[in-house]
């Protein structure tokens, strides 16, 4: 199987029967931000480093699938919330069932961005930032 944008997956909250969107894109960004372990005793040019914090986001621009307003308001009060994430690869391109997960993590939602442009398809942007360190085990 080659891996292709749409079947990397961000479910968010509970999962419902309907599809209200259609992520475009997703991108996952973790960084290990370091600090220096270095002492007076240590020679080279290279400082030692280690890990002092994980930090990661989680960003998704979908398209709205239907007309009712629910959709939008629904992603704008996103806002502000905690919210559970679960990233994951799905099977095919017509598969929408989860299949293997790549993490879960708990994230908040600090921006969200709607885009309505005369006669186009209506469009969201939400970016969330991870608030605990991603479960890399299969998901449930």
């Amino acid at each position: 199987m080659y891996l292709k944008g749409q079947n990397l997956r961000v479910f968010v909250g509970e999962s419902t029967a309907a599809v209200v969107a259609c992520a475009t894109s997703c991108a996952i960004d973790l960084t290990a931000n370091t600090e220096s372990a270095s002492t007076k005793d240590d020679s080279g040019l290279i400082e030692q480093k280690e890990v002092s914090s994980v930090a990661g986001t989680v960003s998704v621009d979908a398209l709205v699938l239907v007309s009712e307003q629910d959709t939008v308001k629904s992603a704008l009060q996103l806002i502000g919330k905690r919210v559970q994430l679960e990233c994951n690869i799905t099977n095919g391109t017509q598969n929408r069932d989860k299949a293997g997960a790549i993490f879960t993590a708990e994230a908040l939602c600090t921006s969200v961005s709607v885009n309505a442009q005369n006669k186009q398809n209506v469009s969201y942007s939400v970016k969330y930032e991870l608030t605990t360190e991603p479960n890399f085990s299969p998901a449930s």
